[in-house]
């Protein structure tokens, strides 16, 4: 960067570079030195400063001061540049009041930096923050009125520089103070914080030899403590809880020793209390394998009383089923009967129409045997009146009255056999009519006998359903007499772990005597 500088200086003397081109590498440099300081600031850790007065002179010295020295510096550049053309364009116009805006911004933020205690303090001896402060307002003054406001850019470029050079510089004098007054304030802090570093070295010095005496003190008492809890502990270890210790202090090391002796009463108690407890453990633990040795045996017992019945319901089972078999060939027996006695209820009812059809034509033979007999009736009264008539004839009427005679002999015969025949027919329909009341009783008999058929069918079927449900409750109450062989089984084993257990229990009460019996 030093090169730099260098090379743009050479440049501008000899007056090899445009006033534009110059007025932009001046700004990129001041621009690089400037995040170049702060890079300084932020990695001395100067920008965090706790010291409020400290902070603002250090924000106000290196980077408010160089910013306003910068605004000006370019102001000059661009002005003098204009003053040089006689002319200024509205971009420049607008460029130029930029550069005076933030120079009003950057007073205000030195003059709030400032106003601030130590720098205040440190920045004000003399006249230089007010000299410098007034050549700002004069150098934004001058700008203002010689070229923002002016009609005319006719003043004096060479004179611009120089008003501009002198408010620059003055700012590079306060800026000098600055830093003075920032390393006088450091140096200061400094020896403050060496006096403070050793007056706490002292103090440590102190407290450590204090520590120190006191650590040895505390050692002292504390191991006469622990000897004396040794003596007690070794006691207790070999089975002697009658020891006594009493505290000389009521410091930790005293607590230590009370909180033994009380764990040494405690221990004791709790000792006597085991040993009374271990002989009850002993007792009842016998107790409880003599009761388990009776319960197995009794368990074994009702076990094999299970099997016993396990049989019995699996023959019982088998009777019931043999029943319900038995009952369900009955079943169809009595369906085959029930089915016989229908087809002869039907048989009979037919029996009854032909009776009532053979009896109907009876009556209609008899209606037809009246007729003839009426007939012959009828041709016997003609037969005697022709007879009448031949007899009145004489001579000429004896070959009809010889017919006649044997119509009417004919007619005599044809009505006793009608009246023979409707006495055969009368006796006849009068056996039909009691056939075929018989033969309608049987009827009323065999639908009689078709009912109960149908009845004891259906009791019958009642009874093979209630053998089906009584195998099947009997099955199940066979398969819960074997689950409950099982579990009688299954307790007979556990009646003998808990045996076992009871013993092992008993034998471990007697160690556990024998051991408490160690202590005294």
């Amino acid at each position: 960067m030093h090169k730099r500088w260098q090379t743009l200086a050479a440049a501008v003397a000899g007056k090899s570079l445009k006033p534009a081109e110059s007025n932009a590498q001046h700004a990129e440099l001041v621009r690089e030195e400037t995040e170049l300081l702060r890079m300084v600031v932020d990695a001395a850790r100067l920008s965090m400063d706790a010291e409020p007065a400290t902070h603002h002179a250090l924000r106000a010295v290196l980077e408010d001061l160089p910013r306003l020295s910068e605004s000006l510096g370019r102001a000059r550049a661009l002005g003098a540049t204009l003053l040089q053309q006689h002319e200024a364009t509205p971009l420049d116009v607008a460029q130029l009041a930029g550069l005076l805006a933030a120079a009003r911004v950057q007073q205000s933020d030195i003059r709030y930096a400032f106003g601030q205690g130590a720098a205040q303090d440190a920045s004000q001896s003399g006249a230089a923050f007010p000299a410098a402060m007034e050549a700002v307002d004069q150098a934004v003054k001058l700008v203002e009125e010689k070229i923002l406001r002016a009609d005319s850019l006719d003043y004096a470029p060479a004179d611009y520089i120089a008003r501009m050079t002198k408010a620059i510089d003055s700012q590079f004098a306060l800026m000098d103070l600055g830093f003075k007054s920032l390393e006088t304030a450091l140096a200061e802090r400094v020896a403050a914080k060496r006096r403070e570093l050793a007056l706490l070295a002292l103090a440590i010095a102190l407290f450590g030899a204090a520590a120190v005496g006191l650590a040895l003190a505390v050692v002292r008492g504390t191991t006469r403590a622990l000897a004396r809890a040794l003596t007690m502990a070794r006691a207790v270890a070999g089975g002697d809880l009658t020891a006594t210790l009493a505290a000389e202090s009521r410091d930790e090391a005293g607590q230590l020793l009370d909180a033994l002796a009380a764990m040494n009463r405690s221990l004791a108690r709790i000792v006597v209390e085991v040993r009374g407890s271990s002989e009850n453990i002993a007792t009842g633990s016998a107790q409880i394998a003599t009761g388990n040795a009776d319960l197995s045996q009794r368990t074994e017992q009702q076990a094999s009383s299970l099997q016993q019945t396990a049989a019995s319901m699996e023959e019982l089972g088998a009777t019931v089923r043999h029943n319900a078999s038995t009952a369900q060939q009955a079943t169809a027996v009595v369906a085959q009967a029930s089915a016989a006695a229908r087809r002869g209820g039907e048989v009979v009812t037919q029996v009854v129409g032909t009776m009532n059809e053979i009896s109907a034509s009876s009556k209609k033979i008899s209606d037809i045997i009246g007729v003839i007999d009426s007939i012959a009736f009828q041709t016997n009264i003609l037969a005697l009146n022709a007879a009448v008539e031949a007899a009145r004839a004489g001579e000429q009427g004896r070959g009809f009255a010889v017919v006649a005679s044997e119509v009417r002999s004919l007619a005599q015969r044809s009505a006793g056999a009608a009246r023979e025949i409707k006495g055969l027919i009368t006796a006849s329909g009068e056996r039909v009519e009691a056939g075929s009341r018989l033969v309608t009783e049987a009827g009323t008999a065999m639908s009689d006998i078709v009912a109960q058929v149908a009845r004891v069918d259906s009791l019958i079927g009642e009874i093979s359903d209630a053998s089906q449900q009584q195998a099947t409750g009997i099955g199940e109450v066979g398969e819960a007499v074997t689950q409950l062989d099982s579990v009688t089984q299954q307790n007979a084993a556990l009646v003998e772990e808990s045996a076992a257990a009871a013993d092992s229990l008993s034998q471990q009460a007697a160690r556990l005597v024998q051991a408490v019996g160690v202590f005294r």
